[in-house]
């Protein structure tokens, strides 16, 4: 490498470049669905069974999550007016109540977090392993409990695992809306394009 000095820095800036393509991933996949509110109206509808955890993960103590829930109803009072030729041309006022359900999934807002928490974790690891470096805490590839290495490395790895399930589940929940996009290939040539200018 050329930058052999500047070589943790690199890494680490292409790290997070790497956590902010995923997430930004996911954004994609929403706007492609229509949006957050559209998503949310078109999760409610879905199967209880898709948000049913996958890989024997309820035995872990993971509990399924709602694909949707109500949060509030509202009234709004819709006013109309009319002219009745029967009564002189009298305008008569008639109020018709429209009632409104507000929904929110539970399963869109665990996805989104389970994904966008591995960039703010990478983000936050980022900075810590600028710090440990510059002061010979880091000790990069070596796995010795004295050195931050180790436990940046494991954190990172759950978090990123944790992160691309959520992603997998999402798609799980959606692979028939998101069907005409082909969204496996591209997720693949995106992670291709991040790992191989490594």
């Amino acid at each position: 490498m050329r930058f052999h000095k500047h070589a943790i820095s690199i890494e680490t800036l292409r790290d997070l470049y790497e956590s902010y393509v995923l997430y930004s991933f996911l954004q994609f996949l929403i706007q492609v669905l229509g949006g957050e509110e559209a998503l949310i109206l078109l999760l409610k509808d879905k199967s209880p069974t898709r948000g049913v955890h996958m890989w024997g993960l309820q035995y872990c103590g993971l509990k399924p999550w709602l694909m949707g829930q109500p949060v509030r109803r509202s009234v709004i009072a819709d006013t109309a007016t009319t002219t009745s030729p029967h009564d002189n041309g009298a305008v008569r006022r008639s109020s018709r109540p429209e009632k409104r359900v507000h929904w929110t999934s539970p399963f869109f807002v665990k996805c989104k977090f389970g994904v966008l928490q591995y960039v703010l974790l990478k983000f936050f690891f980022s900075i810590a392993v600028m710090i440990l470096e510059r002061h010979g805490l880091y000790k990069e590839g070596n796995f010795t409990y004295k050195g931050g290495y180790l436990y940046i490395c494991v954190l990172t790895n759950i978090s990123q695992c944790w992160a691309l399930y959520c992603l997998i589940f999402f798609y799980y929940a959606t692979k028939n809306e998101l069907a005409a996009i082909r969204p496996v290939g591209k997720f693949l040539s995106v992670k291709a394009l991040v790992f191989f200018t490594w």
